[in-house]
């Protein structure tokens, strides 16, 4: 969990790291959403509510609180 500003309010996230450079967060209440990237100046993020859902059952399956299966994902 992560806090972060999001639209000029705080807001605590859930993000999900993949790899060296990639990751998706949500919000608690699964209003907000997005993914973000690494480069040579650090993350760089990108909200996008629309994989609100997506990134929310990415993180459940990741928590073993939800049965494996494929989950589309921005990239």
């Amino acid at each position: 969990k992560e806090i972060r500003e999001v639209n000029g309010e705080k807001v605590e996230l859930e993000t999900l790291y993949l790899g060296l450079s990639r990751a998706w967060y949500v919000g608690r209440a699964d209003t907000i959403a997005g993914h973000g990237k690494a480069n040579d100046e650090g993350w760089q993020w990108s909200e996008n509510n629309a994989i609100t859902g997506q990134v929310r059952q990415a993180i459940e399956i990741y928590r073993k609180e939800r049965a494996p299966d494929y989950v589309k994902l921005p990239f």
